[in-house]
């Protein structure tokens, strides 16, 4: 699951991580939503709080696609969320405005996610001041 905001659009994507039977792993884009920001301006921390909410609310409505059972839901609650530079951020295409020909021919979109297909990275640093970084939206 991936999402990127700017000033022009935000969106979130999501994709499923499998292992085939002859142990290969694989990736495949499930859905995305995009946004275009409100008429009224927003400041960039509020728009980065939508987005997590886009995302949340795009997992509900994929997961029950997926058949999954309730436990396995309840046992996902507990997620790990990660930061992931732009260069390997699929939601960045979202967020910079792209429109259907810019997705029909981005390889980052469809299956540049190679560092997926490996054993789960280590969480890269994120480049944002830790903490109260959006207390005063809140």
């Amino acid at each position: 699951m991936f999402y990127d905001v700017s000033e022009r659009a935000y969106g979130a994507v999501i994709y499923i991580r499998y292992v085939t039977h002859s142990g290969l792993i694989k990736t495949k884009l499930l859905c995305s939503k995009s946004r275009v920001p409100p008429l009224k301006p927003l400041t960039v921390p509020r728009l980065e709080l939508s987005t997590p909410l886009l995302l949340a609310r795009l997992m509900h409505k994929s997961i029950p696609v997926l058949h999954l059972p309730l436990e396995i839901q309840s046992l996902c609650s507990n997620s790990q969320w990660r930061h992931v530079s732009s260069k390997n951020n699929p939601a960045v295409v979202l967020s910079r405005g792209a429109d259907s020909r810019d997705l029909r021919d981005n390889d980052l979109w469809w299956q540049r996610l190679e560092f997926l297909v490996r054993d789960i990275p280590d969480p890269e640093e994120c480049p944002c001041p830790k903490d109260k970084i959006f207390e005063k939206e809140l």
